[in-house]
């Protein structure tokens, strides 16, 4: 019997039918277009355009395979963006994006108001408007005809399982993106929610992810053209069921999901001490194991600057790619690779993740000359985003989180090249999963074990997750990297003073 996997992201959603060997049998994807706001520092979507998306991919997805019964569905989701809900499950307002700078206010009270040591311990995080907490205060404090409303705050799994039938419920990984969350008791922080002046019984129950929360209703079951009501399966926050989903379940192994951002998401144990990682600004955040967790070091723009460069360079190449029916990025990518070149590029063209967490940083590119051509640009686009993924992996060994192999997904993934240079230059194997849908595979695979179709997520992914492509590093030309990282390490420092 199939498994239902839906991933919800933030400009759209992906639904996929998933056999129990782990071959996705079908996939449906829907945009939804995010809300304009005159304020550029502003990000919000609807979560009812959200909802009507994810129905949308359901069915088509059914209808298209032909298929009349799933056993079970499992969802998984961006993080931080919460819903506000009323007595009748309604949403009250839109919903704010993570990267939305409203709540910078509420975050600085944060900061100053509360014990900051006591505040990592227990949450995880160091205090940033990213989190939900901040935009629920902000909420609070601007929209509070919309706060007084609310019965009910949800992050966006959970509202999608809700609004299939489930129990309200928040799964441990999401509620760890809220700043209000005790990441080692897998509790609300009661005492944090309190003195930011928040009422805790609007958060739901925190319950493991591959808990069954419920199953679907009749009538969208109906709707959907399913002939059973799928058990519905608690999921949680996507960078962990993209891991999941590529295997990436012990210690040393990392999945590393190449798309419009970088992010790298390892396995580890409980740390015993977490000042180095806050140093960083690494989160600690509860795997679906007991006293395992991951962290996430991340990038705000990798694929986008590539995109950057082919809409604002080289729209000659795209049309190169075209007549020679080639994707445009293989071709971008070997073009850059035929140029050497000294040039630096920050690729913080959105900010930086971590380790700085700094939203006004920009990007930069160093070393130019007169005989600069596009070729060498690009060349050190493609470094200039490993560079900064260099930095995060040195970060990460210093608060003792080492890896050993990094399992790539996403639209990066599929170019050899790219591949072969990331791993010359980080010095570490790299291997390709084969399905780019580590998401909904992820979700998928602890379903089938809520489910009881596999005893042990350690089986599941046994049986369910492949790869495929092994990169291996030339060691001499890592050793040549090293000599260009160190310049680079110095990059940021020499450039934030002036943008």
């Amino acid at each position: 019997m199939m498994l239902l996997g839906i991933d919800v992201g933030t400009s759209g959603c992906k639904a996929s039918l998933v056999d129990p060997f782990g071959s996705i049998v079908g996939s449906a994807y829907r945009e939804y277009e995010q809300l304009q706001e005159t304020n550029p520092d502003r990000a919000q979507i609807d979560p009812e355009l959200v909802w009507e998306a994810v129905r949308s991919a359901c069915r088509q997805v059914i209808n298209d395979t032909g298929t009349e019964e799933v056993a079970a569905v499992g969802v998984t989701s961006f993080g931080e963006s919460v819903v506000f809900l009323d007595e009748a499950g309604a949403s009250l307002t839109d919903s704010i994006y993570y990267y939305d700078l409203r709540g910078q206010e509420q975050t600085k009270w944060i900061i100053d108001n509360l014990d900051m040591k006591n505040f990592y311990q227990t949450t995880g995080v160091a205090p940033n408007s990213t989190y939900s907490l901040a935009k629920v205060m902000w909420t609070r404090d601007n929209q509070p005809e919309v706060y007084k409303k609310a019965r009910r705050i949800l992050l966006f799994a959970d509202f999608i399982l809700f609004r299939m039938g489930a129990k309200p419920c928040c799964s441990p990984s999401l509620a760890a993106r809220t700043m209000a969350c005790d990441v080692f008791a897998k509790t609300w922080a009661s005492s944090i929610i309190a003195q930011c002046g928040i009422d805790e019984s609007l958060f739901a129950p925190i319950v493991p992810s591959g808990s069954i929360a419920g199953q679907m209703r009749a009538e969208l079951a109906d709707e959907l053209g399913l002939s059973n009501r799928p058990s519905l399966v608690v999921g949680g926050h996507d960078q962990i069921f993209a891991a999941i989903g590529a295997g990436a379940i012990g210690q040393g192994i990392a999945v590393d999901g190449l798309g419009t951002t970088e992010c790298i998401t390892p396995v580890f144990p409980r740390p015993d001490e977490l000042a180095r990682m806050v140093e960083s600004s690494f989160a600690c955040v509860p795997f679906v194991f007991d006293q395992t967790y991951v962290t996430y070091a991340y990038t705000m723009t990798s694929g986008a600057v590539l995109k950057w460069f082919r809409d604002k360079i080289a729209s000659q190449w795209r049309e190169d790619a075209e007549a020679m029916n080639m994707n445009v990025y293989d071709y971008m990518i070997k073009q850059a690779l035929l140029k050497q070149t000294e040039m630096l590029l920050l690729p913080h063209f959105a900010g930086s993740a971590t380790p700085y967490m700094d939203n006004k940083s920009r990007g930069a590119l160093i070393g130019l000359t007169l005989d600069t051509d596009k070729r060498e640009i690009l060349r050190a686009v493609l470094e200039g985003i490993n560079f900064e993924m260099m930095i995060n992996i040195e970060r990460l060994k210093q608060a003792g989180i080492e890896i050993q192999e990094l399992r790539v997904v996403g639209g990066l993934s599929k170019s050899d090249d790219f591949l072969q240079l990331k791993a010359d230059m980080m010095g570490l194997k790299i291997t390709r999963v084969q399905t780019h849908e580590a998401g909904t595979l992820g979700v998928a695979l602890i379903s089938s074990v809520a489910i009881g179709m596999y005893p042990t997520i350690e089986a599941a992914v046994g049986k369910m997750v492949k790869t495929t492509d092994v990169f291996h590093p030339d060691m001499k030309r890592k050793a040549e990297y090293q000599k260009k990282y160190q310049r680079y390490k110095k990059l940021y420092d020499a450039v934030r003073p002036l943008v």
